[in-house]
């Protein structure tokens, strides 16, 4: 065999070698303050004369966001030949386009070498400061190669990369402005199942957005049973860029017991969303903004018990009047005449405020109510049971004089 084929096969071995050794460029690898692995991509492959040449990124990804400065390490590698020229980054990287520039900043950096036979490093770590106007994108970053000066080969290869800068707050994900979710009733001692859909939407021009979990309550809380969902094991929740997803949302409104002294009738309680989610380059993000109006509405059931509760409280209370206040001996007999009356008049009176939508009043009492509210249907049961009878009577008479 002749020399010449017996020296082509081995520089063909060197380079199999060489571009398996590649994949994890072990010199001046940098190490995360954040703990995280740091990202190494490979930027290209180019060949001059017989070498071939590969070109790495190193870089530390939340670090690489807007508002922080950080490293960007170019490694160039190629098969260790003495003597031979090696490949150098002319100048300083620089932003592909002009609008750019202003937002991300290289400084100079010196080689550093590293002669690990059979492969040889080059290095350029390059100091990176990243402006707080940064969009959250891939920014192309361009660089020259070339061999060094004096070499007669003089041609220059023009590299361009993608640097995917993200951001430590303010993400782009969020829940999309669409109609709030329906009333959701509530029972008295149990919970209910309900179900309404979330859609968010993904901002981020280059990167989707995979959704890590999404946490559910109410504001003020106390309203629903809070949960978190998480996709299953083998699942992704991932929005396209500028996409959309709609999630099935469960939730368990707690029991109105649970809200007796809150009541029903004051400010609106909210369902509020917590999400955890990433940019695909292993920066974690909170959207802790998403709120959806709704309204809790107590069940038929719980309106009926509320009225009925009133009812006998109103009648006991009567009772208790005539007895204690006007002097009366109440027999047994006389005990059931007057809750019995107290709780049929006040019902009639209760159902004809409900169906009427209209405001009770008497000579000593006066009620009026939201006829969803329980704490009020209460008290209109109460009211009814004290002053049915006179108010029914009071009406009777009325309605003879104008004949």
């Amino acid at each position: 065999m002749k020399s010449t084929s017996v020296a082509a096969v081995i520089v063909f071995l060197l380079l199999t070698v060489a571009t398996t050794c590649a994949q994890t460029p072990t010199a001046s690898a940098q190490t995360c303050p954040t703990g995280e692995e740091p990202y190494n991509p490979k930027l290209g492959s180019f060949k001059k004369g017989d070498r071939n040449f590969n070109i790495y990124a190193t870089y530390c990804l939340k670090g690489i966001t807007a508002g922080r400065s950080g490293w960007v390490t170019v490694s160039i590698e190629t098969v260790l030949i003495p003597g031979a020229p090696l490949l150098e980054i002319k100048g300083i990287p620089t932003m592909l386009r002009a609008e750019d520039a202003g937002r991300i900043t290289f400084s100079k950096a010196d080689p550093t070498p590293d002669d690990k036979p059979p492969l040889s490093f080059r290095h350029y770590s390059y100091p990176v400061q990243i402006s707080d106007s940064a969009e959250p994108r891939k920014y192309m970053v361009h660089l020259n190669l070339g061999f060094p000066d004096g070499n007669q080969d003089k041609e220059l290869i023009n590299l361009d990369f993608e640097l995917p800068v993200g951001v430590n707050s303010n993400g782009k994900l969020e829940i999309a402005k669409d109609p709030p979710p329906d009333s959701f009733q509530a029972a008295l001692f149990f919970p209910v199942k309900h179900t309404c859909k979330l859609k968010l939407r993904n901002l981020f021009r280059d990167y989707n957005a995979y959704v890590e979990s999404i946490s559910v309550d109410s504001e003020p809380s106390g309203w629903i049973k809070p949960f978190t969902m998480t996709p299953a094991k083998d699942e992704q929740w991932n929005i396209a860029p500028s996409g959309e997803k709609t999630f099935k949302v469960e939730f368990d409104t707690t029991p109105f017991s649970a809200n007796l002294i809150r009541g029903f009738g004051g400010t609106p309680p909210r369902l509020k969303f917590d999400i955890l989610y990433n940019d695909g380059f292993r920066r974690q993000l909170t959207y802790d903004e998403g709120q959806h109006s709704m309204t809790v509405s107590p069940s038929g059931w719980v309106l009926l018990i509320a009225v009925l509760l009133g009812l006998v409280f109103g009648a006991v209370v009567r009772g208790l009047l005539e007895f204690m206040v006007f002097q009366k001996q109440l027999t047994r007999k006389a005990v059931g005449r007057i809750v019995t009356s107290s709780v049929v008049f006040g019902l009639v009176v209760v159902l004809l405020s409900v169906l009427g939508q209209i405001e009770l009043k008497s000579k000593t009492l006066s009620v009026s109510s939201s006829y969803d509210n329980p704490l009020g249907m209460l008290g209109i049961g109460l009211v009814s049971a004290l002053t049915g009878l006179q108010l029914l009577t009071g009406w009777l008479n009325a309605v003879k004089s104008g004949e």
